[in-house]
């Protein structure tokens, strides 16, 4: 893009490329485009923040995803339900399970109601660490908050609880599907079954 140029990109045209550079596990590119973009008078969005938050985040660098959720804010932008749990699902997929309840703290502060997928990857992180309870815990929470989960974190957690020897709390969770009309499949009755 140059000054010559008769078409002028908008916020969606720069946000697409970061996008882009985004997926690609590039968020230094995306970033440099937002930069590009801040140049041109163009202001970000929440879409293109996220881009770059989500870069950073699928990239492994959590810090650097913090951060830049902490940008957004500071420039105005308010992140949203994916810009959130970019940050919460980094944090757990390394297991800094401490830090991925902050942000799902901080979402609630905020108003943003969490997804599905903020849960499971809080779940997913807890039954790694042998934390059942908590997992539990996060399953309720959801569940009081009108977020279902999916079926394979029920799965898991129902495999991490028999594993451990607690099949009541694993039949529990069982009848907790039940009652939100999530229907179990195969993988759930093995887990059930696993030695």
């Amino acid at each position: 893009w140059s000054a010559t140029t008769p078409i002028m990109p908008d916020v969606v045209s720069y946000t697409t490329v970061m996008v882009g550079f985004a997926r690609a596990a590039e968020p230094k590119r995306a970033v440099e485009v937002l930069r590009m973009m801040e140049e041109a008078d163009v202001k970000p969005n929440v879409l293109s923040y996220t881009a770059v938050v989500d870069g950073f985040a699928a990239a492994g660098q959590v810090e650097q995803a913090a951060t830049w959720l902490k940008r957004a804010r500071a420039a105005g932008v308010a992140p949203n339900v994916v810009t959130y749990s970019a940050v919460a699902k980094g944090y757990a997929s390394v297991g800094r399970l401490t830090e991925a309840q902050a942000v799902l703290a901080e979402m609630e502060e905020d108003g943003v109601l969490p997804s599905p997928i903020t849960f499971n990857a809080l779940i997913s992180c807890c039954v790694r660490a042998r934390k059942t309870a908590q997992a539990m815990a996060l399953l309720e929470q959801a569940c009081g908050m009108g977020v279902v989960p999916s079926l394979p974190s029920f799965n898991m957690l129902i495999g991490a609880l028999v594993r451990d020897g607690e099949h009541g709390s694993a039949e529990a969770v069982l009848q907790r599907m039940g009652q939100l009309v999530l229907q179990p499949d195969t993988v759930t009755f093995a887990s059930l079954m696993d030695p």
